[in-house]
């Protein structure tokens, strides 16, 4: 293994190792979002503190959820690159970047109550909150 790293310096026409970042949106700050508070708190209460979500999420029961959604993203990227033929690039790339989506959802109620506040990553929080439990079962009895 250390001879091909050795050699891939020769046998690449290209070798690159960058660290890059990079993020988008803001994270909702605590203090924006501290009064905020299920059971009190209605929809445009919550939109007036915090402004347009990013996202919105149809759930069952006329619920639905609102989400402030950031990343960033940052890591260790490794490229080669060879050029086979005149007009034909080969190409590898490493990378140990991956997106990391954080948010603030907020869980309202048929008449636009706040039933539910969560912060933390956004696969986890969405996994949790559209969990198979809350689905309206299918009656398949016919009737």
């Amino acid at each position: 293994m250390r001879a091909l790293l050795l050699l891939l310096p020769w046998l690449c026409g290209c070798v690159s190792l960058n660290y890059e970042a990079a993020s988008e949106q803001e994270p909702v700050a605590e203090d924006r979002h501290a009064g905020i508070r299920p059971g009190t708190s209605r929809m445009q209460e919550c939109l007036t503190g915090l402004g347009a979500p990013n996202l919105v999420w149809p759930l069952t029961g006329g619920r639905y959820a609102l989400v402030w959604a950031w990343y960033a993203d940052s890591g260790w990227r490794l490229r080669f690159s060879y050029s086979v033929q005149r007009f034909a690039n080969l190409s590898i790339a490493y990378s140990e970047e991956g997106l990391h989506f954080n948010g603030l959802v907020l869980v309202f109620d048929r008449d636009d109550r706040l039933v539910e506040k969560r912060t933390g990553h956004l696969d986890r929080l969405e996994a949790e909150i559209r969990r198979p439990s809350q689905l309206t079962p299918v009656d398949d009895t016919g009737t």
